[in-house]
This record gives structure tokens, sequence and C-alpha cells, in this order.
């Protein structure tokens, strides 16, 4: 759970950037503005316990290879995105779920996927970060 991690890690206080890579495990539990919330909470957490960093919440991915969550995912992103906008005085900003996940047909491309079809491969991750983030 995020938000178990950004209220029981600590952070050292040279990080400058966080990136919130939230999954899908609630998708199909949990309304999406309770998960897109519990996402803000996290990030905020975060903040309290260092304000100089800067906090991006990625959107969340497409897991497996069934479809049937693809609207609730995108309406937890859309939430997350106007929520952000609203923090962005407070250094949370909003990352566009990376669209070169998917296909033209919107299925996952596998090899970025771990044989589960829901965790990035390191090789993804490897892609979309620095070396001066830290990522959970």
């Amino acid at each position: 759970n995020v938000l178990w991690r950004a209220e029981n890690l600590d952070f050292n206080q040279s990080i400058k950037n966080v990136i919130l890579f939230s999954g899908t495990n609630n998708i199909e539990r949990d309304s999406q503005y309770d998960i897109a919330n519990s996402i803000i909470c996290s990030a905020l957490v975060i903040l309290k316990k260092n304000k100089n960093i800067i906090i991006s919440n990625s959107g969340i991915l497409p897991r497996d290879l069934d479809k049937s969550n693809i609207r609730s995912i995108a309406i937890v992103n859309k939430i997350l995105a106007d929520e952000c906008k609203k923090l962005s005085n407070y250094a949370i900003k909003f990352i566009k779920p990376a669209l070169d996940c998917t296909d033209q047909n919107g299925d996952i491309i596998s090899k970025l996927f771990w044989i589960d079809r829901l965790h990035l491969s390191r090789d993804y991750n490897l892609k979309h970060t620095t070396q001066h983030y830290l990522i959970f």
C-alpha cells in the first residue's frame, strides 16, 4: 500500500523528487474517488515529512490482458490529474501514464511487464526514471 509506505518510510532529506507509481490492486474493490484520494493522501504525507520534495503522481497504468478495468483506471487518472492541478502550489504534480506501455489496440506490451502482466519490468522503470528519484 502506497499510503502505508509514505507513512512509514524515512525520507533522506537530500531526496528532491519522488514519483508515486500506484497500482491497480484495489480497482475492483474501491471506488475511483477512494483510490485517487489515497494516492493524494500519500503525496501529502510525504510532503509533510519533507517540504522541499517535488512529488509526481504517475497515472495508473493498465494491467492484465483483460481490458475490463480500463474505464475505471481512466476515471482514477482523471480525478488524480484534477486533484494534482489543485495542489500544484504544493509541488504535487500529475504525470500522464506512459502511452508507450500499450499498443494501438490498448493491449499492454508484454515485454514491459513481468510475466504477471501487473508489475513493470526493470527496463521500463529505468527508461522512465533517473537516479535522483525515490520511486515506490
